[in-house]
């Protein structure tokens, strides 16, 4: 997959059901981000972080403590792995593909069939950035234009 092969869009996902497959600071992370969207999160993993755990706790999330099944796709309408285990993520890809769900495979950017950007908000701007799979590369952008849009240096205009 090349940067040319993808389609730059926005989900909206407030109120849908979504997965994320693993229990790290990364599915953390994605977990948070997935709930400011509004969207209805479940994770499975064995294990939670603390930060997911807390999550988990006040309500916000639900937290299946098991292992992935194939099942567990079913009904969502985007998924993101972070299991650190290519293996695992690459299953939970390929079930996701099977029923045409949109996901994120946290161990495989090229086998990915979504990415997640680097993202900022200022004000009413949401920048979201990709950079063919580099992350690093990406948070510099989006970190750059944030900046920019922050000091003055690139004009926010209200329409």
């Amino acid at each position: 997959m090349a940067i040319q092969d993808i389609y730059p869009t926005a989900l909206r996902l407030l109120g849908r059901p979504v997965l994320v497959v693993g229990g790290g600071p990364v599915a953390a992370r994605r977990a948070k981000g997935l709930l400011d969207a509004g969207a209805v999160v479940t994770v499975v993993a064995p294990v939670a972080s603390p930060a997911l755990q807390e999550m988990a706790d006040a309500g916000l999330l639900t937290w299946a403590a098991r292992r992935y099944d194939s099942k567990d796709v079913d009904g969502a309408w985007f998924v993101q792995t972070a299991t650190g285990d290519s293996a695992v993520d690459a299953l939970v890809s390929a079930d996701a593909e099977a029923q045409r769900i949109w996901c994120v495979n946290a161990s495989d950017h090229e086998a990915s069939a979504a990415w997640t950007p680097a993202v900022a908000e200022v004000d009413d701007v949401k920048i979201a950035v990709n950079a063919g799979g580099d992350p690093r590369r990406a948070m510099a952008v989006r970190d750059a234009v944030a900046t920019a849009l922050e000091t003055g240096d690139l004009p926010l205009r209200r329409r």
